[in-house]
């Protein structure tokens, strides 16, 4: 089953709503019981997603957290493709412009090389 996020369509009573700050407190990351209620999704849901991959997380001694900036930028996501969009795939493109952006800042996996003198 795919998590799929659609934008409040246009004529609805929720078309030009704010949508509201993804982190309740301003914490960085959500417990699954409190993205799973940002979401609007019931938390095993939430966690089978996570435990497969399909959707950002961290996994902190064997409990899972949601990054509040990946809810957020779901929602931004949603709202600027004015459709749903399926989050598996989602994921898997916000995955790919974070490597993208990693690599361009120099971050590398691994240890960094050291230059060789010759």
């Amino acid at each position: 089953m795919a998590l799929v996020v659609c934008p409040c369509r246009a004529g609805s009573a929720e078309a030009g709503a704010v949508v509201p700050a993804p982190a309740p407190g301003g914490r960085t990351f959500l417990t699954v019981p409190e993205a799973a209620g940002e979401l609007r999704l019931d938390e095993s849901t939430l966690n089978r997603h996570l435990r497969e991959g399909r959707f950002p997380g961290v996994k902190l001694w064997g409990r899972y957290l949601v990054p509040a900036a990946v809810i957020g930028q779901l929602a931004a996501d949603a709202i600027a493709a004015g459709r749903c969009i399926d989050v598996g795939q989602w994921t898997q493109r916000w995955r790919q412009e974070q490597a993208a952006r990693a690599l361009a800042a120099g971050y590398l996996a691994g240890p960094p090389v050291a230059a060789v003198a010759g």
